[in-house]
């Protein structure tokens, strides 16, 4: 799998989780212009960090890992309650050893998550952040 399928993956893994049941709150994703409402939101954000051989031979395999970081957004004197509700969602949705298909009509593949976890809180001028970091990797086999 590509860089771009592995966030992908990623990504409609979490829509998929966080929107049953209910809505789903805003999302702000990389170099994407965004305003942020008066209620709780996501900021998301694809981090590839390695890329390596798995397995050797011509048509081994190569794994790429990273992580995802998804912060859960509340304005200033919102309360953190809600904002920890979603905090335990993500957590729950990326378990480790959860196997996230994908299939893109062209490209077929899984992500492998190794475990999500949430950092301390940051207080910013206007919002109040969670940061929930997401381990992932794939794997893709050479020259196919």
């Amino acid at each position: 799998m590509t860089l771009k399928d592995s966030r992908s993956a990623l990504i409609q893994h979490l829509l998929t989780e966080l929107g049953t049941p209910g809505p789903l709150p805003s999302i702000m994703y990389d170099n994407v212009a965004f305003e942020a409402p008066n209620e709780i939101w996501l900021r998301v954000s694809f981090q590839p960090v390695e890329n390596r051989v798995a397995t050797l031979s011509g048509h081994g395999q190569d794994e790429a890992s990273g992580f995802l970081q998804v912060s859960v957004q509340v304005p200033m004197e919102y309360g953190s309650g809600e904002a920890y509700e979603m905090v335990d969602k993500i957590i729950a949705a990326f378990d480790a050893g959860a196997i996230l298909p994908y299939d893109n009509g062209t490209t077929q593949g899984y992500v492998f998550s190794d475990g999500a976890n949430a950092s301390p809180a940051i207080t910013f001028e206007s919002f109040y952040s969670i940061p929930v970091t997401v381990d992932w990797r794939s794997r893709r086999t050479r020259n196919q």
